[in-house]
């Protein structure tokens, strides 16, 4: 006789398999093409490759919604860098522009490149945790952009 093994997931390996379900939810429009013609790149560097088809490794089409994007990520280059801590095309770069930035620190090219809140899901509002986790992330990554910045300049 054949034993029948019955598998019990451990707590360790639904905690990460958690972590990776909630990793997919937040995905920035141009992550079908990063995966299938940039793999390899990420911010800036993913928004040049995607730009110039010859650096594709499969050839791939951007949606237009990822063409949108990358008019974003380059009509406020600026912002992104002085107000997002650099985070181009990252899942948080767009949320950064509309909502974690004065609109008075927008040009007016990167207010015309932002997506409207004319849709319902956008123009509801946020309610308490969804705005201290925004809180709580963009601290996180102010701390990592001046530990950063140390290690650079000790």
């Amino acid at each position: 006789r054949t034993p029948v093994l019955h598998f019990a997931p451990r707590p360790t390996t639904m905690r990460v398999a958690a972590a990776l379900s909630l990793c997919a939810v937040g995905l920035h429009p141009c992550d079908t093409e990063n995966g299938a013609a940039c793999p390899s790149e990420s911010g800036k560097g993913l928004g040049e490759c995607l730009k110039d088809p010859k650096r594709h490794e499969v050839e791939t089409e951007l949606s237009d919604e990822c063409s949108a994007f990358v008019k974003l990520n380059d009509a406020c280059a600026a912002e992104i860098e002085k107000h997002c801590s650099g985070g181009f095309f990252t899942d948080d770069t767009t949320t950064c522009l509309s909502e974690w930035t004065q609109p008075a620190d927008l040009s007016e090219d990167c207010m015309a490149a932002l997506p409207s809140k004319d849709t319902p899901e956008e123009s509801e509002e946020a309610d308490k945790d969804k705005e201290e986790w925004r809180a709580k992330r963009r601290t996180e990554r102010e701390a990592a952009k001046r530990q950063l910045e140390k290690q650079k300049n000790p």
